[in-house]
Order: C-alpha cells, then sequence, then structure tokens
C-alpha cells in the first residue's frame, strides 16, 4: 500500500495500523521512512481496515489517515492493496480479456484530474496470456515522460500495479498519458471511451473530444503511445493521491 506525504515536514517515519473491525486497530506495522509497506500473511475472504500515521523523531504521532478496506482474494498470489483512487474499480474486468495480438506494444489512456495531486502508483489488467515483463509510464501530452517503473511480483491474471519511486504531481485540467508495455496478447474493449468515462477526480475524455484516446504504439517499451483504434480501452489505470 501507498500514501501521499504532502503536508508533512518534519516526519520521521510510518505506521500502517489496521485491524478487522473499522476503526479498530489491533496490529500495526512501521513503514520506516517510506510511502509504501507490504502487509504479509492476511487471510483469504476476510475484510481488514487499514489507516496510516506519521511520526516524528520526539515519538509524536499524527491522527489516523482516511481509512481503506480491503478484502484478500482467494489467489495464488494476492492482489495489491491501493490507497487513493483510480479510473477503474477493483471488480472492473475487461470484456475481452486477451486480443490475440502477438506483438510488443505500449498501451495507454489519457486522463485528468478535476484537482491538483499526485500519481503514486500505475496499474494495468493482465489477462493468462499476457506474460512477459510489463514497464509503466506515465507522460505528458505532448509526450515528457514523466516517471517509469517496473511490474513485479505480477499474479498470473488480474489486476497488477507497481509503486512508483516518486509520485508525480499532477494540474487540475491537465491532459495525461497512464501506459505500461506488453510482448502481446492484451486486453482490450472497443468503443468504451465513445464517451467520456469519469470515477470521481478523474476522467478519460472521449475519444472524439481529445484527438482519440485509448492509445498505442508498436514497439519497444518506452514509444510514446499516440495512435488511436476505435476508442479502445486497453485496461490501463492509475493511482491518484488529491492534495497539492
Amino acid at each position: 500500500m501507498g500514501w501521499n506525504a504532502s503536508g508533512s515536514s518534519g516526519v520521521t517515519g510510518y505506521h500502517v495500523h489496521y485491524g478487522l473491525s473499522s476503526g479498530s486497530y489491533t496490529q500495526v506495522t512501521d513503514a520506516g521512512n517510506n510511502l509504501s509497506a507490504t502487509i504479509s500473511s492476511l487471510t483469504a475472504g476476510q475484510t481488514y481496515f487499514f489507516a496510516v500515521t506519521a511520526y516524528n523523531g520526539a515519538g509524536l504521532e499524527s491522527a489516523p489517515s482516511n481509512e481503506v478496506s480491503y478484502t484478500p482474494s482467494v489467489s495464488s498470489s494476492p492482489a495489491p492493496i491501493t490507497v487513493g483512487s483510480g479510473l477503474f474499480n477493483s471488480g472492473s474486468v475487461p470484456s475481452n480479456v486477451t486480443i490475440d495480438d502477438p506483438n510488443a506494444v505500449e498501451l495507454g489512456v489519457k486522463f485528468t484530474v478535476a484537482t491538483a495531486g499526485k500519481i503514486t502508483a500505475i496499474c494495468f489488467y493482465k489477462g493468462p496470456q499476457n506474460t512477459g515483463t510489463h514497464d509503466a509510464h506515465l507522460w505528458s501530452s505532448t509526450g515528457t515522460l514523466l516517471a517509469s517503473a517496473t511490474f513485479s511480483g505480477e499474479s498470473a491474471s488480474g489486476w497488477q500495479q507497481v509503486t512508483l519511486q516518486n509520485p508525480v504531481a499532477v494540474a487540475a485540467g491537465t491532459t495525461y498519458i497512464v501506459s505500461y508495455h506488453t510482448n502481446g496478447y492484451y486486453s482490450e474493449d472497443d468503443y468504451y471511451f465513445s464517451n467520456s468515462y469519469t470515477n470521481g477526480s478523474l476522467t478519460a475524455p472521449a475519444s472524439g473530444s481529445s484527438g482519440g484516446n485509448g492509445v498505442y504504439a508498436y514497439g519497444g517499451s518506452g514509444s510514446f503511445p499516440s495512435n488511436t483504434y476505435n476508442a479502445a480501452n486497453y485496461w490501463v489505470d492509475l493511482v491518484f493521491v488529491p492534495g497539492t
């Protein structure tokens, strides 16, 4: 899980508190001076509730952050725990999990935010044939690379997430592109962005109003995705944390 450190001057570390009831945290993990932590040994099917506090060198601890809940699925590899919001919910899945295209390609989506904040992670939906190394990229609308990361510890299929080493500040009303690189056999739903799609503070603009949405570029990892086809959704997502 990851969180936003905005306004945390003097902080020397973070505690992740969690438990089985909302507002009742019976366990704690010290994340040190990091903006993410991995919580292991959670019971599949059991709902957990999490909150983060900051502490300083004198031992003073802040009030808890907003609470987030998570229920691990029965799987050989657990899904990521996300603090923040994305375009899609964790239960959103593609209609076409695997497209029969064996070519290496960068796939992405254009998005805007309603309020300033930070991008802390990048996600994509993985089908069982979408194998190999996957790299994540965050771009300006004109092709400036703002951040990159490589996914690790992926599950066989389902949503995958990689935390950015340095969260990227984004401005309200500005268009950005989030993408990932695959060796092929990716997920795709055509005409998904024929109309704009909004979830909370995030909007994927309609393909016709943004010069095309659902973007791609065949080639190596880090190719700027500027081509479009059928307003397709390639099921790329992000984690956005509001705040200056």
